[in-house]
């Protein structure tokens, strides 16, 4: 049971089969068909269930000094400024969805009639791809979105539903983008976010929305994010120091528990964006790139103030609180450490046969001295052997040699 536990903790479980196989090694019987489940039964503290996939450099990139670092750094940069408040705290991330839903089960299930073999269910397949630049604050304030469409032919959006007003405001200055009052649109050839773009909506978007949500101009207003390349721009780098924003990158593969966007609203947002296109296709409305942002921004009100604030809290940005992640947190990382990591049952000290001592061996009486004469002598006897060999090999050269002048010399 502590071995299953251990596995479990360091992203390493056990399934049926491998449980079995353990079994077999320790009593030397293989355990029955049904023998994983009535182990699991018998033991409340373990469950059969479906693990959520881990990509190995996060695992092994979050570990505790790593972490030790990155929350020293945010507390140097609290104790320079004397605190930063909520609302100057914040995380953007892209986002991409497909105008089909995407294909991950949502675990959504239906109603069958019981005698039908053949139960479907209706699937878009369209898999292009749109991505939306999203940005949060401590505080629970959410920035209008920015929508990355691939190379074509502009949508109007002069109807945005629930009454939003869409009014035209102004070109961006890479005339690729188009601002409304309530999202901006940007085009690229391949509907992905690049460096043109993501400069233009941090000085055009992000700077202008932040000031306006500023409470204290004597405190800078800090942005965290990933260290993607298309955000390390010179451009960026330098609009942030002109309008006093601090750019602040997590540690590398550590999005899944350091960022907010990444451990609390995107999920919410992929499932009710599933849900809602399985909706239309039943409904028989095609999704495409003049409908999408319609579609879209009526499963956004998930993104709740409340949502977002224990998104900051839960990574502990704001507020700051080191502890926030224990000892099984930083588990999976031990998989890649070169020090072995065992349960805590696991015995310190593991019973053997006392070691032999010199005085042991006795050369009249065990048979090391035989072993030693018999070695011996086998390297003897094959020395004497290949030496023969060599010899025969030596003569029978000469004698061809012989034969072959003799043969040469002219009569």
């Amino acid at each position: 049971m502590d071995w299953c536990d251990h596995s479990s903790a360091m992203a390493k479980p056990m399934d049926a089969s491998k449980l079995r196989g353990r079994a077999l090694s320790v009593k030397g019987v293989y355990p029955g068909k049904n023998w994983a489940q009535r182990f699991i039964k018998h033991h409340p503290t373990l469950v059969f269930g479906k693990p959520s996939r881990l990509n190995p450099n996060c695992a092994n990139n979050f570990n505790k000094p790593t972490m030790k670092h990155y929350f020293q750094l945010q507390k140097d940069l609290e104790d320079k400024y004397g605190g930063i408040p909520p609302e100057h705290q914040w995380n953007m991330d892209e986002k991409g969805i497909q105008l089909g839903g995407g294909h991950k089960n949502n675990g959504q299930k239906f109603i069958f009639a019981r005698h039908h073999k053949n139960c479907y269910h209706i699937w878009s397949d369209n898999l292009e791809l749109v991505t939306i630049i999203e940005c949060i604050s401590a505080s629970g304030a959410i920035m209008p979105p920015a929508f990355i469409l691939k190379d074509g032919s502009k949508p109007d959006h002069c109807d945005l539903p629930d009454g939003s007003v869409s009014r035209h405001i102004q070109f961006f200055s890479c005339m690729k983008c188009i601002s409304y009052l309530s999202f901006s649109i940007a085009f690229s050839l391949n509907g992905w976010t690049d460096r043109e773009i993501c400069e233009t909506w941090f000085s055009d978007q992000f700077v202008k929305f932040t000031k306006s949500h500023c409470i204290d101009p004597n405190k800078p207003i800090v942005l965290n994010y990933d260290g993607h390349d298309s955000h390390e721009t010179v451009g960026m780098q330098r609009v942030a120091f002109d309008m006093g924003v601090i750019l602040f990158a997590f540690p590398s593969k550590m999005m899944h528990k350091t960022q907010p966007l990444d451990v609390c609203v995107f999920s919410l947002v992929q499932d009710a964006w599933s849900l809602h296109c399985n909706r239309c296709i039943a409904e028989g409305i095609t999704m495409d790139r003049y409908n999408v942002i319609h579609e879209y921004l009526r499963v956004r009100h998930g993104m709740m103030p409340e949502l977002v604030r224990t998104a900051f809290r839960k990574t502990s940005i704001y507020p700051l609180n080191p502890g926030v992640f224990t000892a099984i947190n930083y588990a999976p990382s031990k998989s890649f450490s070169i020090v072995s990591h065992v349960p805590s049952s696991f015995p310190t000290k593991i019973p053997s046969s006392p070691p032999a001592h010199s005085s042991d061996l006795d050369p009249e009486t065990s048979d090391f001295e035989y072993r030693t004469s018999s070695s011996s002598k086998s390297e003897s006897s094959s020395d004497s052997e290949l030496s023969d060999s060599n010899r025969k090999h030596r003569k029978l050269w000469k004698l061809s040699l012989g034969a072959h002048r003799s043969h040469m010399t002219p009569s």
